[in-house]
């Protein structure tokens, strides 16, 4: 995106031609209303074409955002997902046919390389529209396929069409580390509203998702070139992310992003940096435990009950909370598997199976829900995905040794938390993260292949003929 063939003024031009055309249209609008929505186009079109990958971040971050009161006016007239998504793909129309780079790869050469991976997707996405056929909740099985194939499919592509070079990736990491903050801000705000009268749960599943993953990126991945700005920048936003991990009270969202971290710190042990892994863990335990405190008599008593639960589920003993419904839904799915072993019942069918009602329900783990819903086939298919993608990191980390070791360990999270929540809609920031390993290792390759042409090119110009050439070119 280096070189555009339409200057970013004239687009801004088009945006003061085109908005002007909007208050004619409506005349009542306020003035201070209409300035004030030129400015967040002009706004908006320059993170398009400065910072497009930024949006990525917010895709997935906005739909926690819609709680926030002072959204919720804006949620109440449009879709701020659906919106957000919207501009995530016209965004990509921007960048691939309206305003594309020079040096942009062709329309089939953005897939080179990944075709196992994206022939996986698609037959997983193959089996679970198969499975919509013999649904017995076609309501709620429905509106999953639909959000599975537009909103799971967009965020897998998305990647490959706006992560061109590690400076895009950079910018989506501080995108997504920046949002994180202030997702961890709004909990705390929440938390504090809420009165010693009130039962209102204060529980943030995928708020936890998303912070958790934000702490991996502050330390896993160069997100400012900077080496003594990074660790600044770590040390401030650490303690932030920890406390705002803490403040969601997911205990899946906790435990994932310690295997996320474990795992990912065993790959790198054999590096030099274990002693500062050593210490970011000693911090992040230290901040664990001081919000826990703080927290402990806040939200009318959930965090000190989610945390007796534990410890009563530890010593056998039965408890009406989440974590022994969980089990309950985990067993009930492990009978049900038997009776449809091989196709399931039906996408979205769990809710009729475990509730006898057409509604939006599941066992709260990807993996029974998939078994349950599409059988072994479905099970094959997105095991055969996620090996692909593996696979994919594997080959990343040959190429790039560990420099994006954190997307390892945003899967690794996701995946792990996918254990303990969600459905197939709720996981869709798996899709995200496994187009970006194909997005990354895209890139990775094409440096790779830039720097061996540089380093090959003066022995070809030295050749005597087109024959050496012709042949490394085979």
């Amino acid at each position: 995106m280096r070189h555009h063939s339409l200057p970013f003024r004239i687009l801004l031009v088009a945006a003061a031609a085109i908005v002007p055309a909007a208050y004619l249209f409506f005349p009542g609008l306020n003035p201070f209303l209409y300035a004030g929505l030129l400015a967040v186009l002009v706004a908006l079109l320059a993170v398009a074409f400065y910072c497009a990958p930024a949006f990525l971040a917010l895709a997935v971050f906005i739909s926690q955002f819609k709680s926030i009161p002072a959204l919720q006016p804006v949620q109440a007239r449009l879709d701020l997902t659906v919106s957000v998504l919207s501009i995530v793909l016209l965004v990509i129309i921007l960048h691939s046919f309206v305003m594309p780079a020079q040096d942009a790869p062709t329309f089939g050469g953005r897939f080179t390389g990944s075709g196992k991976q994206i022939a996986a997707f698609l037959f997983f996405a193959a089996v679970i529209g198969a499975s919509y056929v013999y649904s017995t909740a076609p309501q709620s099985g429905g509106t999953e396929l639909a959000r599975f194939f537009f909103i799971g499919g967009l965020l897998f592509f998305a990647p490959l069409y706006l992560i061109r070079s590690e400076k895009h990736f950079r910018q989506f990491a501080q995108a997504f580390i920046i949002l994180g903050l202030m997702q961890s801000f709004a909990l705390f705000l929440r938390v504090r509203s809420v009165g010693s009268s009130e039962d209102v749960d204060v529980t943030k599943i995928g708020a936890g998702w998303l912070i958790g993953t934000a702490i991996m990126f502050v330390i896993f991945f160069k997100f400012i070139e900077s080496d003594k700005a990074r660790k600044l920048a770590m040390g401030l936003c650490l303690p932030i992310l920890v406390a705002g991990l803490i403040t969601s009270a997911s205990r899946g969202a906790v435990f994932a992003t310690g295997v996320a971290f474990v795992c990912t710190s065993l790959i790198l042990r054999r590096s030099r940096n274990k002693l500062m892994l050593a210490g970011v863990g000693v911090l992040i335990l230290l901040c664990a435990a001081t919000s826990l405190y703080f927290l402990r008599d806040m939200g009318n008593g959930k965090y000190r009950g989610k945390v007796d639960e534990l410890v009563m589920l530890s010593h056998g003993r039965d408890t009406s909370g989440s974590a022994e419904k969980r089990l309950e839904f985990y067993r009930a799915a492990l009978r049900e598997i038997p009776e449809h072993p091989i196709l399931g019942i039906g996408l979205g069918s769990w809710s009729t199976y475990y509730y006898g009602r057409d509604e939006r329900a599941y066992p709260h783990d990807l993996f029974l829900e998939v078994a349950v819903e599409q059988g072994l086939v479905g099970l094959l298919a997105l095991g055969t995905f996620l090996v692909t993608v593996f696979l994919a990191i594997r080959t990343l980390r040959k190429l790039s040794g560990d420099y994006f070791i954190v997307l390892f360990s945003a899967l690794v999270l996701t995946i792990t938390a996918a254990g303990f929540s969600g459905n197939l809609d709720d996981d869709r920031i798996l899709w995200l993260w496994s187009g970006m390993v194909l997005a990354v290792s895209h890139v990775v390759r094409a440096r790779m292949a830039e720097y061996f042409y540089a380093q090959m090119s003066p022995q070809w110009e030295s050749a005597p003929g087109p024959t050496r050439l012709q042949e490394a070119r085979q």
